[in-house]
This record gives C-alpha cells, sequence and structure tokens, in this order.
C-alpha cells in the first residue's frame, strides 16, 4: 500500500482500513510513506486495531529529511511516485491508497478525490480564493509549480486509464464523473466503513442544535455553515452551531473563524478535535448537522453523522449527497439551504420519516461490508493479473 502521509483525514480512514482488510485475508503488507507512522494515533483515528508486526513500513532514506521542506502537496506526490516506481519490482501487488499512482506497472488505485487533476480540481471542488496560497491559485506560477512536481516524479510513460489498471472510487458520484470524463468503465465503488461505538441517543433526549464535523480550513466553508445557521436563528429558531475540528488561529482562515467563534460566542460553540468516544459523545447529543463543501467526493464525516442518528443537510453537488440519499437535505445556495432547514425544523413528523431513512443508509458503511467488497475487488484483480501473464 502506498501513501505518501498518514495524517488526520478521510482519505487515511479508506486506505488505513484497506490495510486492515488485507492483514486479516493473510497477505503480507508493506505500507509505502515518505512522512512517519503513528499506528496508535492512526488507529485512534480510524477505528482499527491494527499491531506494529502486521505490516512492513517502507520509507526513502531522504523521506524524513526532505518532507519538511517540501511544503507543496504536488511536490511531495512527484518525489513519492518516483520512489515508488523504484521499488515496486519487490511486490507482487501494487495498491495506491490515495489517487493514482504511476508505479510503472498495473496497479489497483483507491480513488478518493481530484488533487491528481487540476482541471477537474478547478471544475468540481475548487479552493476559495480567500485563504489560500499564491501557489494553490491558477496562473503561471501555478503552472510552473505543478510542471516541476511532474518532472520530480519522472512518469513511466504507461496510460494507467487503458484498463489494465483497477480504480476504486469511495463514491458512485466520483465514479460517474471519472466515466464521464475518462470513460473508465470498469472502476467499481466501494464505500469507506465508518466506526462508530456509541448508542445513539432517542431523538427526544438530543439538543435542539447543529453538528459540524471535520477540518477546519478554507475547502470546508465553515464560514457559510455559521451564515446559514445564522440565517435560521433569524427565522426563530433558538439553535446553536458546534464545531467539531481544530481551528488552528496561526493560519489566515483558523484567525477569521476565531473572530467569528468569538464574536458569536452565544451560538457558535468550538469543541476541538474529538476522536474515538469523545468526538461520538458530541454527535449523538444533537438533532442536526450541516455539511458546507460543494464537490466533495464522499465525505466521511458526513456518514458518521448519518451512523450518530443526526439530521445532516449537505450540498446537492457531491458524494454528501449520495451519502443522506434524501433531497430534503440537499441544498445548491445558502437561501435554498435555509429554506431547507428551515422546513424540516418545523415539521415533526417529517423529522421522524428522515431519521428512519437516514438509518437504513447508515447500514451501507459498515466494516464487515467493506472488508467484503474491497477483498472481493483486489481478488478478482489479482486473478485477472494472473491469467493475463499465462501463455
Amino acid at each position: 500500500m502506498a501513501f505518501v502521509n498518514l495524517g488526520w483525514g478521510g482519505a487515511e480512514i479508506y486506505a488505513v482500513w484497506g490495510i486492515d482488510a488485507l492483514v486479516k485475508a493473510g497477505y503480507d503488507v508493506t505500507l509505502l510513506t515518505l512522512g512517519d507512522v503513528d499506528l496508535a494515533t492512526l488507529n485512534r483515528w480510524c477505528g482499527t486495531s491494527l499491531r506494529p508486526s502486521d505490516i512492513q513500513v517502507c520509507r526513502p532514506p531522504y523521506g524524513p529529511a526532505l518532507f519538511p521542506l517540501l511544503r507543496g502537496a504536488a511536490l511531495r506526490a512527484g518525489l513519492f511516485q518516483r520512489f515508488c516506481r523504484r521499488v515496486a519490482g519487490q511486490f507482487d501487488l501494487l495498491i495506491s491508497g490515495y489517487n493514482p499512482c504511476d508505479f510503472g506497472r498495473p496497479a489497483v488505485h483507491l480513488m478518493q478525490d481530484f488533487a491528481w487533476n487540476e482541471e477537474l480540481r478547478e471544475e468540481l471542488d475548487p479552493a476559495p480564493r480567500e485563504g489560500s496560497r499564491r501557489i494553490h491559485r491558477p496562473g503561471r506560477l501555478r503552472t510552473a509549480y505543478l510542471r516541476l512536481a511532474a518532472w520530480l516524479s519522472k512518469p513511466s510513460g504507461r496510460n494507467l486509464l487503458e484498463g489494465r489498471d483497477l480504480f476504486l472510487t469511495n463514491s458512485q458520484w466520483l465514479a460517474n464523473v471519472f466515466e464521464r470524463r475518462f470513460g473508465l468503465t470498469w472502476q467499481r465503488v466501494v464505500y469507506p466503513p465508518v466506526v462508530f461505538n456509541s448508542q445513539p441517543l432517542p431523538h427526544s433526549q438530543r439538543d435542539d442544535g447543529f453538528v459540524i464535523l471535520g477540518r477546519v480550513d478554507h475547502e470546508k466553508r465553515i464560514e457559510q455553515a455559521i451564515e446559514i445557521i445564522g440565517r435560521v436563528r433569524e427565522l426563530g429558531h433558538d439553535v446553536r452551531l458546534h464545531i467539531v475540528g481544530a481551528i488552528d488561529e496561526s493560519t489566515p482562515y483558523g484567525a477569521k473563524i476565531t473572530a467569528q467563534v468569538r464574536a458569536l460566542a452565544g451560538w457558535v460553540v468550538p469543541e476541538g478535535r474529538r476522536v474515538g468516544v469523545e468526538k461520538e459523545r458530541i454527535l449523538v447529543r444533537h438533532r442536526y448537522a450541516i455539511h458546507a463543501r460543494p464537490g466533495e467526493a464522499f465525505g466521511i464525516g458526513v456518514a458518521e453523522l448519518v451512523k450518530a442518528g443526526c439530521i445532516p443537510f449537505v450540498p446537492a453537488c457531491g458524494g454528501p449527497a449520495e451519502i443522506v440519499g434524501l433531497p430534503e437535505l440537499c441544498w445548491s445556495t445558502i437561501d435554498e439551504a435555509v429554506r431547507r432547514i428551515d422546513r424540516v425544523l418545523r415539521d415533526p413528523q417529517l423529522q421522524a420519516s428522515l431519521r428512519r431513512q437516514l438509518a437504513q443508509r447508515g447500514g451501507c458503511f459498515g466494516v464487515d461490508t467493506f472488508h467484503r467488497e474491497f477483498l472481493a475487488q483486489i481478488e478478482h484483480f489479482v486473478e485477472c493479473r494472473a491469467a493475463a501473464a499465462s501463455p
């Protein structure tokens, strides 16, 4: 399994659970990475129980020295892809844990977003200009930066889209985008698993408030969520918004959100980053949730909210809308979000119906289901590659 650097995110959850499935199926797993691997922290974050003896870790000798210097994600990915191709011959099966990796030979790729394709990223999930670094804004500097990253990766010349590689996507929405754009008809959808160990509280025992869950970053549009809930309050709903995620005040965006939180301290509550049971206790105490990032491929936080028994309101464009599967909870504009939330909050019978349907959706994201479907795809790929190699 190849993953440039394992941190705190939904991509890590997908990849680490993939490792867990392979280990339980008896595969000898080696993790290729540039960064450090804190398995105890990853287990707490992802809900896994991997042991150090379960995996080998392979890093280039220059990884720890160069990683802090390569501030741009594309440069890190380029260096990492070069390393992966150099050692690929040592392994029988190659899996990229985060988007396509040019190993120089057929492989399995866990497709999780559009970070690897500049055109798609700008079209479907553009980073807001405000708060983004110059290197991330379209222009000559961005073009030069991406060319440098491509040179650093030293491409093999293989066409990964010719049909010999297997692409696993984390949502049908993402699969449809790739099929329309690249003609990828052989990809398969495997939903990430969501671990939730706490018992959801009955609706009547929950606070009449909202949760927003995930990384506090400009991509997540936290300020839009605050605006939406603020306008809902103006309609007479006495609700609070709990931000479950670390706010880094040293960044311009973090400082902006911190200022908003302080100004609206009466109803915006910063909970900080929470993992495991601590996070679950917050989620199960609230009736509603909001997610504000459009064009997101999946949205593991939204799936967690569904499992927690919350009623989440999400953008209509992207994987979160697929997770909830209910048009009453999807919005395209701030005005529409306010109208839909107001309608649900005023109708207890509608709330009850939505909760029943969401409980059924939550069953799509179980660990056993993920293990079964993930391993079925891996085994099918191995069989196909063996058949192709036979004389």
